[in-house]
């Protein structure tokens, strides 16, 4: 299903086509004529109305050729045949010659030039009225294919002794030998000497002031008009032998526009027309592919939840920034901004778009994420034709420091290590763009799309991929500093179910940066050392991890996200205070807890009343999903499974193998969530899984034994 034909939309515009409107579906029928011509098809109809737009609303002159109920092979095709509506028959067709796919080149020269001047470029009435138009504009085909051509005496009349040469017909001459008198209508071109000239005097609807660049419409315009001329007359060759072939023309200047790339940023009609053949050309069929979730519903929570911050590939949460950050305000930003006046001003996805980075273009196709840092825009790399992610930031520090992690990380393997892979950073319009590859949704989204809690082995493919991205943070050291649910990507889950990525690195910082006293990482995610106040590492990342599964496994945010307090309460039920030494050593301690004196010298944990009083603030004090629960591993092994797996044949009960993985797991964010050795844990989960990742499509073994593939 299409959308309309181009002669649809030619009777809504009620004005002719402009040449950057007519380029691009040139390029698109050339292309097809040459698929068709490599496999011997004749088209033999080609008209505006069998030319559909694909969906002129979002891909303007988008366009694909229809109608094939007249087209034959061309080694079938026999000298005689009547074919094509006359408006757009080849001579060689109406004077009887040999039949190429050269027809369907010389219909589309009467197809543009219909675009380009308003009418049936050759009258329509008769076939003598067409022919008696060919030669006044282009000239009388030469004597050897009048010679040829078993019709040419219906149209020519051929001299005899001293003047052998053939003249078309008068009116009468030709009713004589048809039995018909032609109508001979007023023609638009009957002033006009030639082809050339005929294009190049039509007066143009839109005028371009581009008097400042001191580069003016006409000339420009000029060139433009020109080459299509040339394109036109090449196309318009009597002689089907040699009429320019689709391949040929493909490498035309009118199509490929190297007499507009000085122009292209200066020149507003230069400019449009890479725009036009950007948004045209281009096969959006697998980026407008939205995997899994509608568009409308990307955003929205849950169960109650509190919806992320922000969403899809690159998004930054509303965590504040380190306050004693000493990031170089070198900017690493550099490419040359490619911006110009007549583009369009804010950036939107309603009417097409296109963004400029110094080595490609992407077109903008709509927006699918946003946060306090700026948008998150879905895009395509118009030369590759890869679906990309855009994040559009509006502070210039926050993309600064950003791209100089990117930059860091850039050397690692993001495939390996299950890091979204970065491409690119420019300029556009002011805004600060940086291009990432295009995930699939967040763990996040799926984790609102799915009615339960995720599995166990959900959940351990999940673990897995992501100590192996952190790991190699360690090894790089750098901090991610932010990592929730929506800052953990799927890839592809229709085709690769929780393979995911970590995205969003504009929080993340040098692990020999970080200072006591940072405040980092999103409040029910954050690490107790960055509470309290203590030297930071990247062990708060595997503090996080712990929150992020405990948030998959039991469906609900596992720590309070309210405040600090609520949060260090909830700690202390579940896990215990924090041992002495460590609340001795934090500078924040005295926020949450008071020292005793005298024979009770330890720290206790404030009462609210007594947190208002240092802090100005009466916590809530919510209530919380495990209050009633005396510690993490009962929270675990008391949760009721979803799933009911019977295995009594094999005499394996599901309590006794769900009794063992759930001890693992609690096993697991008990270390996770260690106060006293949190350091330590980096050092637990660090193993190299470099022989791990092997290609589950390869035999990895070198004995030729094949490992137990896992589905």
């Amino acid at each position: 299903m299409l959308d309309m034909s181009i002669w649809d939309l030619y009777k809504q515009k009620q004005e002719t086509f402009t040449l950057n409107e007519i380029r691009p579906i040139t390029q698109q029928l050339l292309v097809a004529f040459e698929a068709l011509k490599g496999i011997g098809i004749i088209h033999t109809d080609l008209k505006l109305d069998n030319i559909m737009l694909v969906n002129h609303k979002s891909q303007p002159f988008r366009i694909k050729l229809i109608d094939f109920g007249l087209a034959l092979p061309a080694s079938e095709a026999e000298v005689g045949m009547e074919l094509q509506p006359i408006p757009f028959r080849a001579p060689e067709v109406t004077l009887g010659l040999p039949i190429t796919e050269a027809i369907d080149m010389w219909s589309l020269g009467c197809l543009l030039a219909e675009m380009y001047f308003g009418i049936w470029f050759f009258p329509g009435a008769s076939t003598y009225d067409q022919m008696r138009a060919i030669c006044q504009l282009l000239g009388q085909p030469k004597k050897h294919l009048l010679d040829a051509g078993i019709n040419t005496g219906q149209y020519f009349i051929k001299g005899r002794g001293l003047t052998p040469g053939w003249e078309l017909r008068t009116p009468s001459q030709y009713k004589m030998v048809s039995g018909v008198q032609p109508e001979c209508p007023s023609w638009d071109f009957d002033d006009v000497k030639d082809l050339t000239g005929a294009v190049m005097e039509k007066p143009e609807e839109h005028d371009y002031d581009t008097s400042e660049d001191k580069i003016t419409l006409s000339e420009v315009m000029r060139e433009d008009k020109m080459a299509f001329a040339d394109l036109l007359n090449a196309l318009f060759n009597l002689d089907g032998q040699t009429r320019i072939t689709p391949g040929q023309a493909l490498e035309h200047s009118f199509v490929t526009m190297v007499h507009l790339e000085d122009n292209m940023y200066s020149n507003p009609h230069a400019s449009e027309a890479f725009e036009m053949m950007d948004i045209c050309t281009l096969d959006l069929s697998d980026a407008m592919w939205d995997p899994l979730s509608d568009p409308e519903t990307d955003m929205k929570a849950t169960d109650g939840d509190s919806p992320p911050e922000s969403s899809r590939c690159a998004a930054n949460s509303n965590t504040e920034r380190p306050t004693n950050d000493t990031t170089s305000q070198a900017d690493p930003c550099n490419p040359e901004p490619h911006n110009n006046e007549s583009a369009p001003a804010p950036l939107q996805a309603q009417t097409p778009t296109i963004l400029y980075s110094s080595s490609t273009r992407f077109l903008l196709l709509d927006f699918i994420g946003e946060g306090c840092f700026g948008k998150v825009a879905k895009c395509v790399n118009l030369k590759t034709s890869e679906p990309t992610a855009i994040k559009i930031l509006e502070d210039g520090g926050d993309a600064i420091k950003e791209v100089r992690m990117l930059q860091k990380i850039k050397g690692l393997d993001p495939d390996k290590n299950n890091l979204v892979r970065y491409m690119d950073n420019f300029m556009f319009q002011d805004k600060y763009c940086l291009a990432f590859e295009m995930l699939d949704m967040s763990i996040w989204d799926l984790n609102s799309q799915m009615q339960e809690p995720f599995s166990l082995n959900e959940i351990r493919s999940v673990t897995q991929q992501l100590l192996v991205a952190f790991e190699a943070l360690k090894g790089i050291g750098i901090i991610h500093t932010d990592l929730k649910p929506d800052n953990v990507m799927l890839v592809n889950h229709k085709s690769q179910p929780f393979r995911i990525k970590l995205i969003d690195f504009g929080l993340a910082l040098p692990a020999s940066e970080a200072e006591v006293g940072m405040e980092l990482q999103p409040v029910s995610y954050r690490a107790p050392e960055v509470t309290l106040g203590l030297p930071i590492t990247e062990a708060i990342d595997m503090w996080s991890l712990g929150c992020l599964l405990g948030s998959l496994y039991f469906k609900t945010n596992f720590f309070p996200l309210k405040s600090t307090y609520d949060q260090m309460r909830a700690i202390c039920q579940l896990l215990g205070q924090p041992k002495k030494h460590l609340l001795d050593a934090g500078i924040n301690t005295w926020h949450y807890f008071i020292k005793g004196r005298g024979l009770t010298p330890g720290w206790e944990f404030r009462t609210p009343s007594q947190f208002k009083m240092v802090s100005g603030v009466l916590p809530e004090c919510p209530s919380w999903d495990f209050d009633d629960v005396k510690d993490l591993t009962s929270a675990v092994m008391e949760k009721p499974e979803e799933h009911d797996y019977d295995t009594s044949e094999d005499k394996i009960t599901l309590s006794e193998v769900m009794r063992e993985d759930k001890m693992a797991f609690a096993d697991l964010l008990n270390a996770l969530f260690n106060l006293d050795e949190a350091f330590e844990m980096m050092d637990i989960c660090t193993m190299d899984l470099s022989d791990a990742m092997w290609d589950p499509l390869s035999d990895p073994s070198e004995n030729g034994e094949t490992d137990i593939g896992v589905t």
